[in-house]
């Protein structure tokens, strides 16, 4: 598999989270949950083209300007670029400058629901139209009991 850097000029979402490839273990207890995936699709005339691919695992993220080096090679961002580092899957292809990329958690680790007892949600509609909401639902489950 190789490594594939994606140099971002957009900030990243704070949600995005890397995990090392040393990190996974046989004893569950030690392992710190699942990979976030990268996954990518073709923009063109600023819509969709074709199926949504998915790129791999995401590995790295670096959000301070610098060089940073691995064993093969290095790369430099600046103060208004990001750097997400992807394990690509064998057959996957890798995005170009105009692809939109995002990414989803990996659903074998993040199947649960909120846990607490208290939730805040604001919602706002930046539109100067008028807007309907037809519902709104949540799943919540407590973790303390």
């Amino acid at each position: 598999m190789a490594t594939v850097k994606l140099v971002l000029t957009k900030p990243i979402n704070t949600s995005l989270q890397a995990k090392s490839l040393t990190s996974a273990s046989d004893t569950s207890n030690i392992d710190s949950g699942a990979w976030d995936i990268i996954y990518f699709t073709r923009i063109q005339n600023g819509k969709q083209v074709g199926e949504i691919q998915r790129l791999g695992r995401c590995t790295g993220i670096q959000t301070a300007a610098g060089t940073y080096t691995n064993s093969s090679d290095s790369i430099t961002i600046t103060s208004n670029q990001y750097l997400v580092e992807v394990e690509a899957d064998e057959t996957a292809q890798t995005p170009d400058a105009s692809d939109f990329i995002f990414f989803g958690k990996e659903n074998t680790v993040n199947v649960g629901g909120v846990k607490g007892y208290f939730a805040e949600v604001e919602m706002k509609n930046d539109s100067s139209d008028a807007a309907k909401l037809f519902s709104v639902g949540s799943e919540v489950t407590i973790s303390s009991k």
